[in-house]
């Protein structure tokens, strides 16, 4: 369950598993985020292309990942040598690693990814990246989908008002049907624009979480819009040859630099999203005040595709 959270901003309360290989003792202790301009959140990370998602357009980079097994220190610093990327570590205590690969800051906990997004919440950060790649929802590693609604309505409490937003799967964003089976992620079109009110049940699909979905009056409208997809062009027969489809109007994607996911790690599809918000509230003032529209009118107001 969720650990209790401090009131000092910024900061995090990090609370220590003392299973895992390399702990010392089990202790407690405070982690000040570095100061940082952009925020890239990678839930269920694993240990494999982390380097890839620090080449992303962000200067601090959050993972998480459930239990140290599954994205362990010596496999992460593995994956970074092997592949003839640069990474230097600052902190290694149980629960928690802090390092640095080519001049940016990376931090990941071990533990559950709501609690790491509580954690955002509570600290009053946003996230302008949002990647979520084999989330291990198909693979028996996580009980829940990181792309289904509550999932997504945890998100949007710490998005920030204009975020990118990767994908290799999610159900409400390739819209098929419940009955239809996981395998169709790799193989559905992704749609153009989705609002987060469209957003089916999970029920039936996911077994119930722990945590409990946000009422969706407690959550800002989010529009996601299709900005590129990562294809192989017809006619092309080398598994290594894609290129990057334009969807959207936000410009250049940041898709190349995940390329790895489908060329290393067979990902079948790779799609970026732009989701925008509509501010309530003291966020909608704040937006004003720096002179940004907080409504959006010719995107909300129109009629999105009805998701199943």
């Amino acid at each position: 369950m969720p650990t209790p959270f401090t009131d000092q901003p910024n900061c995090l309360l990090v609370e220590f598993d003392s299973e895992i290989e390399e702990a010392a003792e089990p202790k407690t202790l405070f982690t000040v985020f570095p100061p940082h301009q952009r925020l890239c959140y990678y839930p269920s990370c694993g240990p494999h292309l982390l380097w890839a998602v620090m080449q992303l357009d962000a200067d601090l980079f959050v993972f998480s990942d459930k239990e140290y097994r599954y994205s362990s220190w010596p496999s992460i610093k593995n994956d970074f040598k092997r592949h003839g990327h640069q990474l230097e570590l600052i902190e290694l205590e149980p629960g928690f690693v802090q390092f640095r690969s080519q001049g940016k800051i990376a931090m990941l906990f071990w533990e559950d990814n709501n609690i790491v997004v509580e954690r955002l919440r509570q600290t009053g950060l946003q996230v302008h990246h949002f990647v979520g790649i084999c989330d291990g929802c198909c693979e028996g590693g996580n009980y829940e989908c990181v792309h289904e609604r509550p999932f997504m309505r945890r998100l949007m409490r710490v998005a920030a008002w204009e975020m990118r937003y990767s994908t290799d799967h999610s159900r409400p964003l390739q819209d098929f049907d419940i009955h239809t089976g996981r395998g169709m992620f790799h193989t559905r079109k992704f749609l153009d624009r989705v609002r987060l009110d469209q957003y089916p049940t999970s029920k039936g699909w996911w077994p119930p979480s722990m945590y409990p979905e946000p009422d969706a009056s407690d959550v800002p409208e989010a529009l996601f819009e299709l900005q590129g997809v990562l294809v192989r062009p017809n006619g092309y027969r080398d598994i290594d040859h894609y290129e990057i489809l334009p969807k959207g109007d936000m410009g250049p994607t940041q898709l190349d630099a995940l390329r790895p996911f489908r060329t290393l790690r067979g990902r079948g599809r790779l799609a970026e999203f732009r989701v925008r918000l509509r501010l309530r509230g003291a966020e909608r003032r704040r937006a004003m005040e720096l002179g940004i529209d907080p409504d959006w009118p010719d995107f909300f107001d129109m009629p999105g595709r009805p998701v199943r």
